[in-house]
């Protein structure tokens, strides 16, 4: 890409979006939030669910690594 607008997302690693604005000098380089954020607020009832059984699947592993934990 030559020329153009880049959306860069928030918590994307200043070296890598850098890196990109080196590669394409002719290309401009803004904040994507004010799409990103908006995605980020809505979601449907299956992608609840994934996260439900994420953080369960989380829970679990914390809970195993506890448990498993000993002095030394």
């Amino acid at each position: 890409m030559a020329t153009g607008t880049i959306g860069v997302e928030e918590r994307t690693p200043f070296v890598f979006s850098d890196e990109v604005g080196k590669a394409s000098p002719g290309v401009k380089l803004v904040s994507a939030t004010p799409v990103t954020a908006g995605c980020r607020m809505i979601k449907s009832s299956h992608e609840l669910e994934l996260m439900t059984i994420a953080n369960q699947a989380t829970l679990k592993v914390y809970e195993a690594v506890y448990h498993a934990l000993s002095p030394g």
